[in-house]
């Protein structure tokens, strides 16, 4: 726990109009920490949004719902005070009563929020409003109309408007933020529809509307992305293009939808100065091993052959402008070593291919055999993600492993149909 609030510690907000922005957490686990962790570090996110009260409780790897456990609140809040934690808002995924609410506005105080967002308008809002302001917190209720509904309401509950929900039901974003008491407005929500989505993929001039008509009104609360846990690579692109829409005091409309390859692009098109933070993700360097596959002339068979022309021998032929597709999502696919050829293998990679990133390698294992029937598992992966097309990640073994056989087990794509990658690679030392 002290690890990942350290790291989510940022005192300085980055970005020149006064808007703040939290990464929506949901349930953190071992996969998604470390992604999340990455995120922080290298896109300077300032604060954390907490969903469902859950936690990491690092000595065990496992969660604990903090309303329900007073020790480990208290515990937890001790740690928040010593490393002065940034927690925008808590989201909480129900609330029974008054003990609830209580608990909720404690852990609230204890973690240092300022904002506790929940998705409708509570019953008692006058004496819940009470113990709000006593405690020095706004409630948010998640709405997709800013209707008439909230004017009644005491100064304390105000709205969070959820950008691509109201996008979805035909809402006129703009005209509704012009017109609403700014200081109503206590947070927004910009979540990506479907797992993988880069945030605007399919309405990004919805973001940079929504961004601009913030900026208008002075607005200077928290922009919260709700992303899919571990999806770093979507995480890191949807970050991108909102701070591109922040920085741009004039940007240039962006009308066509983005995604993982084009992201830093559209980014660069409507903010060119973005600095060097927002450089292109960088390849694996393996310039320091072998391809082992090179030159031996092995075999290799996948359980689904592959689309013409995107077969599987498309995905050792060394040629990025190739690749194997195949219209099934999760494949095996094996590689065959000549009679007599046995490298120690100590990496291996994947290149991706030219498009559609819901396509890529997200969970597999990877195996070793000398008979080509009795396999050891060398290598597992998950929650892995790619930042661009075209582009290499390589991946160490545990151990260095000499088999004649290998044999790829696919578990999981980003949601396609289908699968594909341009390349697969086996390294061994120079």
């Amino acid at each position: 726990m002290k690890r990942l609030i350290t790291l989510f510690v940022f005192s300085v907000c980055i970005f020149s109009f006064g808007q703040k922005i939290a990464i929506d957490s949901h349930a953190f686990d071992n996969a998604s920490l470390k992604w999340l962790v990455e995120a922080a570090n290298d896109l300077e996110v300032n604060q954390l949004a907490i969903s469902d009260n859950q936690l990491l409780c690092e000595e065990t790897g496992s969660t604990l719902n903090a309303l329900q456990d007073d020790a480990k609140l208290q515990e937890l809040a001790k740690k928040l005070s010593a490393d002065n934690a940034n927690i925008a808002c808590l989201k909480p995924t129900k609330i029974d009563g008054k003990q609830d609410w209580m608990r909720t506005i404690s852990l609230a105080k204890a973690l240092k929020a300022k904002t506790i967002i929940i998705d409708t308008i509570p019953q008692n809002c006058d004496e819940l409003a009470a113990q709000l302001r006593k405690a020095g917190l706004k409630l948010a209720v998640v709405s997709t109309s800013c209707g008439k509904e909230f004017s009644a309401l005491p100064r304390e509950i105000g709205v969070c408007l959820d950008v691509f929900a109201m996008a979805k039901a035909g809402v006129d974003i703009c005209p509704r933020i012009r017109y609403i008491d700014k200081n109503r407005i206590a947070a927004v929500l910009l979540k990506p529809s479907g797992e993988g989505a880069i945030l605007g993929a399919d309405g990004s001039l919805t973001v940079q509307k929504t961004v601009g008509a913030l900026r208008r009104i002075g607005w200077k609360e928290t922009i919260i992305v709700s992303q899919v846990p571990g999806d770093y690579g979507s995480l890191r692109q949807s970050l991108i293009f909102l701070n591109a829409c922040m920085k741009a005091r004039c940007p240039k409309t962006v009308t066509y939808p983005i995604y993982v390859g084009n992201a830093v692009d559209v980014a660069q098109l409507i903010s060119p100065k973005l600095g060097t933070n927002w450089e292109r993700a960088k390849p694996a360097d393996v310039s320091m091993y072998k391809d082992a596959m090179a030159g031996v002339n092995g075999t290799i068979t996948a359980s689904h052959p592959g689309h013409p022309n995107e077969t599987i021998e498309k995905l050792i032929d060394r040629d990025t402008k190739t690749k194997y597709c195949v219209k099934y999502a999760t494949p095996t696919i094996q590689y065959a070593f000549p009679q007599g050829v046995k490298p120690t293998i100590v990496a291996y990679a994947f290149i991706t291919a030219n498009d559609a990133e819901s396509r890529d390698p997200k969970q597999w294992k990877l195996f070793g055999s000398n008979d080509g029937e009795n396999w050891t598992e060398i290598d597992k992966q998950a929650n892995q993600s790619w930042p661009e097309r075209f582009f290499r990640k390589a991946f160490k073994l545990k151990a260095p492993a000499a088999y004649s056989h290998y044999k790829l087990i696919i578990e999981q794509n980003h949601g396609d149909l289908n699968f594909q990658v341009s390349e697969f690679e086996l390294f061994e030392k120079k």
